[in-house]
């Protein structure tokens, strides 16, 4: 397993693992994904402040992530948002599923 800062191209893998693990609703997968979007934009000057990576399998297929950004109404702390791995490759540790 390699774990890594998400890149643009992770994107569109990042979106599937968090619609096909069915737990989320479609606000929650758009909102999830524009965090992602967020981090992955250099002009963004929210981006700095969020972190996005993502678990590779030995293929570097992503088959997890999670989004670490700042909790409101505190100072300096941050938390995980929507972290989730492929319900597919489950029991593998990739993330939380």
């Amino acid at each position: 397993m390699n774990i890594r800062p998400a890149e643009p191209r992770d994107r569109d893998r990042i979106q599937e693992i968090l619609t096909t693990c069915m737990l989320f609703s479609d606000e929650e997968v758009r909102c999830a994904v524009e965090l992602v979007d967020i981090f992955l934009d250099p002009k963004n000057p929210e981006g700095p402040d969020s972190a996005t990576a993502v678990a590779e399998d030995d293929d570097r297929v992503v088959q997890g992530y999670v989004t670490f950004g700042p909790t409101p109404l505190t100072d300096g702390v941050h938390a995980p948002y929507w972290p989730h791995g492929d319900p597919q490759h489950q029991g593998r540790g990739f993330g939380p599923s």
